[in-house]
């Protein structure tokens, strides 16, 4: 083997990336552990970038970790750092800036990379944190802004820019508002809450309509990720749209593992969640350090806090609604529940959408779902919080 070599190497310093080191550490005190990011700053969490955007922030700002947790662990950072190749057979990473590391094992957690839409007007895109800096910085001169996209992010988007006093139009090629995520009544109440805050939602619609873009001074999209595998094409393991892996988040090459939005989706409905990432990162760490953990379907919910609106949503598939095992039940609503929708395949529970107090999803559905309680017991839960029922 060539080059400086570590025990353990980790090419990604996002959620999953970060997990991985924490599992190492779980088992292992003293291996020698590095982790390669491509961004100039320290590991962050990166579902704020969406949600801060009007506050700007700093490169100190959301952190996973202080500063000083990194050396107190051991764990060398390489800042600015992009892999581009990877040769399994000799233990070898190698690095843009020429660098070669070796390692006793691997994890790739190097995530993913925004699908591009193609148009001739500068186009931003919103994946790290250096896009945002520079979004909110030309944002001052903006007054009217396309988000293009209709998923959470370009929702979230869209509120970012309300708040920063721009007339908005969200746009998007779905039917309504974050078609993969809720179904179409939760849809409706997050249309309806842009379109109360002054955002214009047009659904169904391309930029190519237009023929032109001279009616907004800024674009920003969001339309979707790749995974970030292209540097992985002459290595020789095992993809499809992503890196495929196991349950313990091995992949097809010896000591290789991978975890995040790079990693091929084990279970259904959770791709693209930060703690699907978090869990997957953390199991891949504990493997590598010699430990033995299992992926299992885990409770990770998507909540989206819109102006004053706060939605949550767990499984949920528009699959389930042509699913003729699966039933589903609308809880009746009261002054701290817009809507709530269990859905469950005889009392095995199976998805959950609600919108109104934040607690519902963190004290008693989701918490539920981890004891693997039937639907029933949630049900009850939920009605004995809000004395509400089925209806």
């Amino acid at each position: 083997m060539a080059g400086t070599y570590f025990d353990y190497v980790i090419v990604g310093a996002s959620r999953a990336g970060v997990s991985c080191a924490e599992g190492i550490r779980s088992l292992d005190s003293s291996g020698s552990v590095l982790l390669i990011s491509r961004e100039k700053v320290l590991p962050y969490k990166r579902t704020k970038l969406s949600k801060e955007l009007h506050n700007n922030y700093g490169d100190q700002d959301f952190l996973l970790h202080p500063p000083g947790w990194y050396e107190e662990q051991r764990i060398t950072v390489y800042l600015g750092a992009e892999a581009v190749d990877l040769a399994p057979h000799i233990y070898t990473l190698f690095l843009a800036d020429g660098r070669k590391i070796a390692y006793g094992r691997l994890c790739i957690a190097s995530g993913a990379s925004p699908l591009e839409i193609p148009d001739p007007a500068p186009v931003r895109y919103l994946r790290e944190k250096s896009e945002g800096q520079s979004i909110f910085r030309e944002a001052r001169d903006w007054q009217r802004v396309c988000v293009v996209g209709n998923g959470i992010q370009g929702v979230e988007l869209a509120e970012q820019f309300k708040l920063m006093g721009k007339e908005v139009d969200l746009t998007g090629p779905d039917s309504r508002p974050m078609a993969s995520r809720v179904d179409p009544a939760m849809s409706k109440l997050i249309e309806q809450d842009l379109l109360d805050h002054g955002v214009h939602v047009r659904n169904r619609y391309t930029l190519n309509e237009t023929g032109g873009r001279s009616e907004w001074d800024g674009i920003v999209a969001s339309v979707g990720i790749n995974p970030a595998a292209l540097w992985l094409n002459d290595s020789g393991i095992e993809t499809l749209s992503g890196v495929v892996i196991d349950t313990r988040c091995r992949t097809s090459e010896a000591e290789i593992y991978a975890a995040g939005d790079i990693a091929e989706p084990v279970f259904p409905f959770t791709s693209g969640l930060w703690h699907s990432a978090e869990y997957q990162g953390f199991t891949a760490g504990i493997n590598m350090a010699g430990g033995e953990a299992e992926l299992e379907q885990k409770p990770f919910r998507l909540k989206l806090d819109l102006f004053d609106r706060h939605f949550y949503a767990l499984w949920y598939n528009p699959a389930l609604e042509a699913d003729p095992g699966v039933e589903s039940v609308k809880l009746q609503q009261d002054r701290d529940m817009e809507y709530c929708r269990i859905f469950h395949r005889g009392d095995d529970f199976v998805s959950a959408l609600y919108c109104g107090d934040p607690s519902i999803g963190k004290t008693i559905i989701t918490p539920l779902v981890r004891q693997g309680a039937a639907f029933r017991e949630i049900v009850e839960g939920i009605e004995k919080r809000h004395a509400v029922r089925p209806v």
